[in-house]
Parts: structure tokens; C-alpha cells; sequence
């Protein structure tokens, strides 16, 4: 099973998230804020990551995005975001995300979401 890192500044989200793929399983880490997050991939070195394009701290899913691969090369990466924009799409996926997943998301759409990024 795959170390899957969520990030949501939402810390009810960030933790329903984490509890949700632990029960299904997997080894699942939550952060809420882009410095939890440097410190979970340095950490943990997840192959999933599961990230929220909107942070409230001045970075970014898109920034956390382009420098989680150097903590995590062969990682594969899902954006959440509730404002949709091909624009913001084509940044993402440029950036090395394999998926844009519009939010909000019913819970059990995790696990499917994990499972297409593994195969990814």
C-alpha cells in the first residue's frame, strides 16, 4: 500500500481525509499548512500526495506542488480545488499533477482517487 500525504489548510478536512484512507488500509499522513507539509515529505516520503491548491498562507498547492517532487521524485499527485480553471488546470499539470479534482469531494471518492494515482 502506498504512504499517501494529504494537505488542506481545513484541519477537519485534512483529518476526516487521514482517518477515511487509515480505515481503508493505507498509511496516510495529514498536513495543514505548507511547512507541515515539507516536513511530512522529508519525513515520510509519501508516493501519493493529495493536495489542495488553495493554502491560506501565501504558498500555494502549486508551489507546494513544483518542490514536493524534490523531496519525492516518482510521487504522483492529485490537486483539489474549488475554483476550476483550465488555466489553473494546465499550471498543475505542468507542474507533474496526474490528476485536478474539483471539490468538494465526497469521502469515499479518496480511495478511488488513490487508486487511479496508483496507477498512474
Amino acid at each position: 500500500m502506498p504512504k499517501i500525504l494529504i494537505v488542506d489548510d481545513e484541519p477537519e478536512i485534512t483529518e476526516s481525509c487521514v482517518m477515511y484512507l487509515e480505515m481503508e488500509g493505507y498509511e496516510a499522513y495529514g498536513a495543514k499548512s505548507s511547512k507541515e507539509a515539507f516536513e511530512a515529505l522529508e519525513k515520510y516520503k509519501p508516493e501519493i500526495l493529495i493536495l489542495d491548491l488553495s493554502l491560506n498562507e501565501g504558498v500555494t498547492g502549486l508551489d507546494l506542488l513544483k518542490r514536493a517532487f524534490e523531496y519525492c521524485p516518482n510521487a504522483k499527485a492529485a490537486v483539489l480545488t474549488g475554483h476550476f480553471a483550465d488555466k489553473v488546470a494546465e499550471k498543475c499539470y505542468k507542474a507533474g499533477a496526474k490528476m485536478i479534482v474539483e471539490k468538494p469531494i465526497a469521502i469515499e471518492r479518496l480511495k478511488e482517487i488513490v487508486e487511479q494515482l496508483s496507477r498512474a
